[in-house]
C-alpha cells in the first residue's frame, strides 16, 4: 500500500538532500525527445507522508513542456499531504489528499474552488448516477457518500475494514477491500452489500473491460482474475504465478478501449483481456516503478520512485515498448490522469 511505504521511508531519507525544482519551474523533457500528439497528462505525486510536498505536475505531450508543480503554480500553495488519486468529473478535477483528510475540488484550470471535508484519510473516488459521490477510506471502514452539488458528506455504507478501489458498473460499486481479501458488490439503489468475491490476498489493482467484466490483481500470489458479476458470479484465474517467476506484479491498467491489460512490474507487461499470455512490452531490473497508466492516444506512462526521497522519473512509451521520452515530476509519482 502506497501510503504505508512513504511512512517506513520517511524517517530513513529525512536527511537526504531532495533534488527539487522551484514550486513554478518549467523544465523540458530529457533524451530521446519526441513531438506527441495526445492528451495533456496530470501526474499525482504522493510525495512524503508526513512532509506536505505533494504535488501535482503536468505534461504537455505535443511541445515536451512539464510543470513539476503545476497545483502550486495555479494556487499559490501546494495541496498538502499524500495526494492519492485524481478525477475528472463533469469538467472539475477532484484530488484526493490522504493524509489531509479531504478531496480538493479544482476547476478546469486547476485552481481550487472547493473541497469535501469530513474525511478521515480518502484514497479513490467516482461518481455513481447523477449527483453522488462514493470515496473510499483507509482509516474508516466504510464508503463515504457525498453530494456532488454541494460536496458535503450525506452518508457512510458500512464495510469490515478499509477500502481501496472503487469501481461503478451500472447499479452496482465494487469495492476493493485488500485485508479482506474479498472485492465487495453494494447495490447503489439502496446502499447494501450485496455479494462478495473472494480474489486473494493483498488486492493491488482493478479494473473494468469492455465486457463489463472486472479484472483484479492479487499481490501476493501474483494471480490476475477475471470476474463477470452474474447470478454465479463466475471468476476465472488468467494467470498465477509459478514458482519460476521473479517479475511480481504491483498494479494494472487497461487501454481506453478496455480490451488490453497493463501490468506494472519491472517494467511493464500486457495480455488480451480473453487471452492467458502475458508478453514483456519494457523492462528494467534497475527501476522501482510506482505507478502506470495509458492516454487516450493509447501511450504507456510509468513512473520510477527511485529511492522515495528523489523526483520520480517518468517514462513514456508506445505500447510495442518503444521509448518516446521521459521526463521528471514531484516525489512518489503513483498514477496519471489525462484531460
Amino acid at each position: 500500500m502506497k501510503l504505508l511505504v512513504s511512512i517506513l521511508f520517511l524517517i530513513a531519507f529525512t536527511a537526504c538532500v531532495k533534488d527539487q525544482p522551484s514550486p513554478d519551474s518549467t523544465s523540458g523533457s530529457t533524451t530521446p525527445t519526441s513531438s506527441v500528439k495526445d492528451s495533456l497528462v496530470y501526474v499525482v505525486c504522493e510525495g512524503n507522508y508526513g512532509s506536505s510536498n505533494a504535488a501535482v505536475s503536468l505534461f504537455n505531450p505535443s511541445n515536451g513542456d512539464v510543470v513539476e508543480n503545476y497545483y502550486r503554480q495555479q494556487n499559490g500553495i501546494g495541496p498538502g499531504d499524500v495526494a492519492q488519486s485524481l478525477t475528472k468529473i463533469d469538467g472539475l478535477w477532484y484530488l484526493v489528499m490522504n493524509n489531509s483528510a479531504q478531496v480538493i475540488i479544482c476547476d478546469s484550470t486547476f485552481k481550487k474552488v472547493g473541497a469535501i471535508t469530513g474525511l478521515k484519510s480518502p484514497r479513490y473516488l467516482c461518481k455513481v448516477g447523477s449527483d453522488l459521490l462514493y470515496i473510499s477510506d483507509l482509516y474508516d471502514n466504510c464508503i463515504v457518500i457525498a453530494s456532488l452539488q454541494n460536496h458535503t458528506v450525506i452518508g457512510k455504507i458500512p464495510l469490515r475494514d478499509w477500502s481501496e478501489q472503487i469501481i461503478p458498473c451500472g447499479n452496482q460499486l465494487f469495492v476493493g477491500c485488500p485485508s479482506q481479501s474479498y472485492v465487495y458488490v453494494v447495490d447503489t439503489r439502496n446502499n447494501k452489500i450485496t455479494d462478495s468475491v473472494f480474489v486473494g490476498k493483498n488486492l493491488r489493482g482493478m479494473a473494468l473491460n469492455k465486457k463489463s467484466e472486472l479484472i483484479t490483481l492479487s499481490y501476493s500470489t501474483n494471480q490476475i482474475q477475471k470476474i463477470k458479476f452474474t447470478n454465479t458470479n463466475n471468476l476465472q484465474t488468467i494467470f498465477e504465478r509459478d514458482e519460476k517467476t521473479t517479475n511480481m506484479f504491483s498494479s494494472l491498467t487497461l487501454n481506453r478501449t478496455a480490451d488490453t491489460i497493463y501490468l506494472l512490474g519491472k517494467g511493464v507487461s500486457r495480455m488480451d483481456i480473453d487471452q492467458r499470455v502475458i508478453q514483456t512490452v519494457f523492462s528494467n531490473a534497475n527501476s522501482n516503478y510506482y505507478g502506470i497508466g495509458c492516454s487516450p492516444n493509447n501511450l504507456i506512462y510509468i513512473a520510477d520512485a527511485h529511492d522515495y526521497s528523489q523526483r520520480s522519473t517518468i517514462t513514456v512509451m508506445k505500447t510495442d515498448g518503444t521509448l518516446l521520452t521521459t521526463f521528471k515530476a514531484g516525489v512518489n509519482a503513483n498514477s496519471f490522469a489525462f484531460n
